[in-house]
């Protein structure tokens, strides 16, 4: 559980760190606290879409 966790830790730093670079620092205070809490499965699809996205919504929204 402890690998786990460092893993969701890396992933959600590293969004937060595309988010920031792409939208804004604004943008990243929004979304750090949701980005935090996601499981590695959700960093990874959020991760995908930041790539692309136009808007940092685009990124979070459901499908």
């Amino acid at each position: 559980e402890g690998r786990q966790k460092g893993r969701q830790e890396a992933k959600a730093s590293d969004l937060l760190r595309l988010i920031e670079r792409k939208f804004g620092s604004q943008a990243k205070r929004l979304y750090k606290e949701r980005v935090e809490n996601a499981s590695l499965e959700q960093l990874d699809h959020w991760f995908d879409r930041a790539i692309d996205a136009a808007r940092v919504e685009n990124v979070f929204a459901e499908d």
